[in-house]
């Protein structure tokens, strides 16, 4: 199953930044944890996107991501100030691939105690095998959405 990437056009409107902050701190050590999702409208489609892109309400936008209920943005062009917005491929490559040599280590490591070991290992590593199918699928979109964004035309004239 894959998914397309395709291109949402337009002017920006009802702009939001979505802010999690998650973890704990006590006793003056811990770990605490922001994640921003910035939504907002192209051409009254909603969509979404991972970070803080600067964008704003009236900006005409390239939104290069996947169809859904809330069209998903892996990468944007802002065509008013000139400034693109790439998704960081590499780290999600690199995350997938661990999760990649995890399972061979994981298999490897129960066959030595015996080929009955050896699949329950084999069993164990199939939800790792899955976060990587998964990983590996979201790196290659990030990737081919960069590409495309270095090769976009220039917008069509909107009417504002």
């Amino acid at each position: 199953m894959s998914k397309e990437l395709v291109t949402l056009v337009g002017p920006v409107s009802h702009m939001d930044v979505d802010t999690t902050v998650s973890g704990s701190f006590q006793n003056g050590t811990g770990s605490i944890k922001t994640y921003k999702r910035t939504m907002f409208r192209v051409g009254n489609r909603p969509a979404g996107m991972n970070g803080t892109p600067s964008i704003k309400v009236g900006d005409v936008v390239t939104v290069i991501g996947t169809e859904g209920g809330t069209f998903a943005g892996y990468a944007v062009r802002n065509h008013t100030t000139g400034v693109d917005y790439t998704s960081p491929a590499g780290l999600m490559g690199t995350l997938s691939r661990i999760f990649l040599i995890m399972p061979l280590f994981l298999t490897g490591s129960c066959a030595s105690m015996g080929a009955s070991s050896a699949v329950f290992g084999a069993v164990l590593s199939s939800p790792l095998l899955a976060i990587w199918w998964w990983g590996r699928g979201y790196s290659v979109r990030m990737k081919k959405a960069n590409a495309m964004l270095a090769t976009l035309p220039p917008p069509p004239a909107m009417a504002v």
